[in-house]
């Protein structure tokens, strides 16, 4: 089933608000709304646009031990963009977005299982995952050039808790990752025909931490630990010329150079103890094994 209503004037920053909803529903509970929204604040200025969604299901396996859902899914995402035109030659673009994941650990049941719908596990475990991204585009025309400057960051945290009864073991994963940009471009105007050029500078800087997981069995076995820490620095120069003698044909030289620094360091521990483990990562302790 899915309902849906549509407000509008026209696409774009108007002098009327364009609003556009909708929703769904169907089988395992699944539910989606979503919106967009967008106006102009200052006629031929500034504009604004907002968008989301949030959808979510009980999923299709059943915990006969704890008596709910095994895996449940739930998300949901937003994004905002803010243009501001102060002139002719002037174009600044923000645009902020983010995500949320919250679902349960995958479900796995035995290919040759009565009802394959079914499974039994004292902890449902967990998918954690965020994502956020930001973005401020300035753009300058003037005869003769243009001028782009483009700066950006994301930032993704990701985790993975799966207990596992039959072997009384957990399983953790666990990684998170920014990345910073900035990029100048001068190029040649848009009107440009027969010789267009770029120059430009571009920078990142990445931080990744590849996965912090274990496995701790519960019966007094000791515990793996492994850290890993990536960075990642890149430095670059670009320049291409485009020259159209005729028609038909065009000509193209470009260089590029880049330079990057790369750091990994790896760390792997072994703990005595379950407690101890998970007080290493700041998480509570999980439920006793059961059979």
């Amino acid at each position: 089933v899915r309902l849906a209503g549509v407000y509008s004037s026209n696409d774009g920053f108007t002098d009327n608000i364009l609003l556009r909803f909708g929703t769904r529903f169907g089988e395992f509970e699944e539910r989606q709304v979503q919106f967009s929204v967008s106006d102009s604040l200052v006629p031929d200025t500034l504009g604004v646009r907002l968008a989301g969604v949030y959808s979510s299901n009980d999923g299709f396996t059943d915990n006969i031990l704890l008596g709910n859902n095994a895996d449940e899914q739930t998300g949901f995402a937003g994004r905002a963009n803010l243009v501001w035109t102060p002139s002719d030659a002037w174009k600044v673009s923000l645009t902020a977005a983010s995500s949320r994941t919250r679902d349960d650990a995958s479900a796995y049941v035995s290919i040759d299982q009565d009802d394959p719908f079914e499974i039994v596990r004292s902890d449902n475990g967990e998918f954690d995952l965020d994502v956020d991204i930001q973005s401020l585009r300035v753009g300058y025309e003037e005869n003769g050039f243009r001028f782009t400057s483009i700066t950006a960051r994301s930032d993704t945290d990701y985790d993975y808790i799966d207990f596992n009864d039959d072997f009384g073991t957990s399983s953790i994963s666990d990684y998170a990752q920014e990345i910073i940009s900035q990029e100048f471009r001068l190029q040649s105007p848009q009107d440009a025909d027969q010789f267009q050029w770029i120059v430009g500078g571009f920078f990142q800087n990445r931080d990744f931490r590849i996965g912090d997981s274990f496995e701790a069995p519960f019966f007094g076995i000791n515990s793996s630990v492994n850290l890993s820490e990536y960075d990642q620095t890149t430095y670059a120069a670009f320049a291409q010329v485009d020259y159209k003698p005729i028609e038909p044909l065009t000509l193209t030289a470009g260089l590029r150079y880049e330079s990057w620094q790369e750091e990994l360091n790896r760390n792997a521990e072994m703990l005595d103890t379950n407690a101890e483990l998970f007080e290493f990562f700041g998480l509570p302790e999980p439920p006793p094994h059961r059979d």
